[in-house]
């Protein structure tokens, strides 16, 4: 199953992955029946649209036409959608097939099909009751055998509610339903994502060939990544194009306004994050600890604040095994602070150190 998710562009190592090729192959046998697709921005629904249609034993070999229902003009929507004659309307020099004709015997892919208005929606009903489109000034119909695939990232039962989409449509499309969860929920495929963008980023020349730091990774997963694989691509790539030099991408090669969202990624998780081994210590050592640093540093409390800073910080990497993300995570400090304070004391940043 891993093998044919890979093989059809649908990489990461979630169970979600692996729950929704199944969805592929299984739908992929129904020829007969539309599909709806669910997703955020950028988490591949057009990639789940063209694997159903590459599986498909009876339409494979036919056309997909994809299409982006919110690209399409209000005024020349019924005709791109179902066709004309020549004639039909001032312009019309010659006829149009349209995107069911075009896509006959074969998929069509109809993006974003809650922002089709709500007049093209009952002729798009019709036409799946009816199994034929009648052109802009035809006088007759033209059998049409297409297998629809729908996808939204639209909440279309609350665009029911408010009258923004037929019912009865929805109910139509949603015969098989594939939902894609969003990359913040699956931070397990950030990695094969990440490594898949870079490598592509550099054979086609963007970017110099790069690895990728795991504290890399640890940082890219408090971010919420509204864009998803497409936000993540962008990321990846613009980290490598800024990169200095060899070496492998770390915390230091984010630009400016993701430190930015990091730190209040931190800060929102600082409340909660507490030490998973607490090292136990009685009171009088409690008691005795600042005095003997006073003592060490002359009582001067720059100095002493220094060197407790110091100790904490480098207890605190050693207490999550020198990952940096983890450190400032539980210090309740940014990326961007622990990375400082590691310099300043020339403290050791483990096996994975920022270049």
């Amino acid at each position: 199953m891993w093998a044919v998710a890979r093989r059809h562009g649908l990489l990461g190592d979630s169970s979600a992955i692996l729950d929704v090729t199944r969805l592929i192959v299984r739908f992929s046998k129904l020829s007969n029946l539309p599909v709806m697709i669910t997703g955020e921005s950028g988490t591949g629904k057009e990639l789940v649209a063209s694997a159903i249609k590459a599986l498909d034993p009876r339409r494979c070999s036919f056309p997909f036409i994809s299409v982006n229902c919110a690209a399409i003009a209000a005024s020349l929507a019924e005709s791109e959608m179902f066709g004309n004659v020549k004639g039909a309307f001032t312009g019309a020099i010659r006829p149009r097939r349209g995107y069911f004709l075009a896509a006959h015997k074969g998929t069509l892919f109809l993006d974003e099909i809650g922002e089709l208005n709500l007049e093209l929606q009952a002729k798009l009903l019709r036409v799946l009751e009816e199994k034929q489109v009648w052109q802009v000034g035809a006088d007759q119909p033209v059998p049409v055998d297409v297998r629809v695939i729908a996808a939204t990232n639209r909440n279309i039962p609350a665009l029911i509610k408010a009258q923004q989409f037929l019912e009865d449509l929805f109910y139509r499309l949603n015969t098989l339903a594939i939902g894609i969860a969003p990359l913040r929920e699956r931070p397990e495929d950030l990695r094969p994502l990440a490594e898949h963008f870079l490598a592509a980023a550099a054979l086609a020349g963007e970017t110099a060939s790069r690895n990728l730091d795991a504290e890399l990774i640890d940082a890219l997963a408090l971010l919420p990544l509204y864009g998803n694989a497409r936000e993540l691509r962008n990321l990846v790539v613009l980290a490598a194009a800024r990169k200095v030099g060899g070496g492998t991408l770390g915390l230091s090669d984010l630009p400016a306004d993701l430190w930015r969202e990091l730190s209040r990624s931190e800060a929102a998780a600082a409340p909660n994050a507490a030490p998973e081994r607490p090292v136990p210590a009685t009171e009088i050592e409690v008691a005795d600890f600042p005095v003997r640093i006073a003592q060490q540093h002359g009582w001067k409390l720059s100095a002493c604040l220094a060197h407790c800073e110091r100790e904490i910080v480098e207890a605190a990497m050693r207490q999550v095994d020198y990952k940096q993300s983890q450190a400032a995570r539980l210090l309740g400090l940014t990326p961007r602070s622990i990375y400082n304070k590691l310099r300043k004391y020339h403290l050791s940043r483990g096996e994975n150190p920022l270049s």
